[in-house]
């Protein structure tokens, strides 16, 4: 389980790596507006400075250290929905 939420965080972080730009990540529309503008991705695990910064600029969702197969990977900043 720990090797699965640090190969989650790992390639998680490396989504946001500053070279990349937005055309790199993948876009997910919400159920409710069907649109993407809002969304954003949700993080698992611990994070470091740099991702709590990410997450208080909006850019990101923090979601806690446990991590299922059912848990929600996208979140609608416009409808506070996860999905």
């Amino acid at each position: 389980m720990k090797l699965l939420l640090l190969s989650l965080t790992i390639i998680t972080l490396f989504s946001f790596s500053p070279n990349q730009g937005p055309s790199v990540m993948e876009k997910h529309n919400c159920p409710l507006c069907k649109s993407d503008k809002d969304v954003i991705p949700i993080v698992y695990g611990k994070p470091g400075t740099a991702l709590i910064e990410k997450a208080e600029r909006g850019e990101c969702r923090l979601g806690g250290c446990m991590l299922d197969k059912d848990s929600p990977r996208f979140y609608c900043k416009k409808d506070k929905k996860e999905f």
